[in-house]
């Protein structure tokens, strides 16, 4: 999901360039706000939760850092050469004031793809120490063009004989498999061409199966096809594309995962207000990869979210009342949680954190 995006219809009839047309996408009858006893009219730009720092996601559960935590550590990354841009990118794993523990154990900052392009750049700055990380990024990136493709195929190929499995109608397998074809042939021209990569259309596909059990095994398979976020195949070769070497790019793209957002519960393009109520702040990389799944649907492949969510209304409640985000942030509480019982049809029981 982009967060300020024009309305679906107008996405999908330009993003996609299948030959069969796809039709609008189809939401339950359910798509307007609910009457709550306030409703506080909020762009996601003004959505304050995003300003807090050291939160973790509500959906992922990763530690997500603040725009000025990732300026920090851009500025501190992105003219940096040989032991200076190795010791910027370990700072973020060593700072302890931002790292959460497990079980007694440090927890992660990077997540295991970051982790791994921050491994290969390292070693990358021993070997060029007078290069600064774009330049880095350029060196490495046509090593990796081939384990990405190979990817494609293997998550195309599982794709494809779900659907040869699964689907029973002649017609709807055919025009599925046409679909995943099409697809993939989109992924590896991109792949091989100069502009980068592509975001796989997942949900564009995953619509077509109209069994809503195999719907979302389906859309497990294709949501593990590579992108810069979750790949680091997929990151060396898009940012080793780049025009210009442009090292603040490339080294935003690093942390732009873990930055908050403004998630709408309610997705904006079927009718979901810009108001508090509709709002969680997520971190960037939950955000894109939903792309535009409807609320119900969506939380079926999220594991721990009630936990998850009662721990991130604590965050804001205690936010609140230290004053570090507006008061009306207390009855903001209230109207989530009723919020998003509705749009999980109350798969999801969420409960008030009490009076701290």
């Amino acid at each position: 999901m982009k967060i300020n995006f024009l309305p679906i219809n107008f996405y999908i009839q330009n993003r996609s360039k299948v030959n069969t047309p796809l039709k609008p996408l189809e939401y339950d009858s359910f798509s307007k706000d609910v009457s709550f006893k306030a409703d506080y009219q909020c762009s996601t730009t003004c959505f304050r939760v995003k300003t807090l720092k050291n939160m973790h996601c509500p959906i992922c559960n990763k530690l997500m850092l603040n725009q000025n935590q990732i300026d920090e550590f851009i500025n501190n990354a992105y003219n940096k050469k040989g032991n200076d841009l190795i010791a910027a990118l370990e700072k973020l794993e060593n700072e302890k004031d931002i790292i959460g523990k497990k079980q007694g154990k440090p927890i992660p900052v990077y997540r295991k793809s970051e982790q791994e392009v921050v491994e290969i750049i390292k070693e990358l700055a021993v070997r060029y120490p007078d290069k600064d990380i774009a330049e880095l990024v350029k060196i490495e990136g046509s090593k990796h063009i081939k384990p990405l493709i190979e990817s494609y195929d293997s998550i195309i190929r599982q794709a494809k004989r779900f659907i040869r499995i699964n689907i029973v109608n002649e017609d709807d397998k055919k025009l599925i498999l046409d679909k995943l074809d099409i697809e993939l042939r989109r992924l590896k021209r991109k792949a091989k061409g100069n502009d980068g990569c592509a975001k796989p259309i997942i949900y564009q596909i995953v619509r077509l199966v109209k069994n809503n059990n195999l719907k979302m095994n389906f859309y497990e398979i294709l949501s593990k096809l590579p992108s810069p976020a979750n790949d680091c195949d997929c990151f060396f070769v898009k940012y080793s594309k780049l025009q210009k070497n442009d090292s603040k790019e490339i080294a935003g793209a690093l942390v732009k995962s873990h930055l908050p957002t403004a998630e709408h519960i309610n997705l904006y393009g079927v009718g979901g207000s810009n108001s508090l109520r509709n709002y969680i702040c997520d971190c960037f990389y939950c955000n894109n990869e939903r792309d535009f799944l409807p609320f119900h649907i969506w939380i079926e492949s999220i594991p721990n979210l009630e936990k998850n969510l009662n721990n991130y209304l604590k965050t804001v409640q205690k936010a609140a009342y230290q004053g570090r985000i507006d008061r009306r942030y207390l009855e903001y509480i209230d109207e989530v949680i009723d919020q998003i019982d509705k749009l999980s049809y109350g798969k999801v029981k969420l409960s008030h954190p009490g009076v701290v």
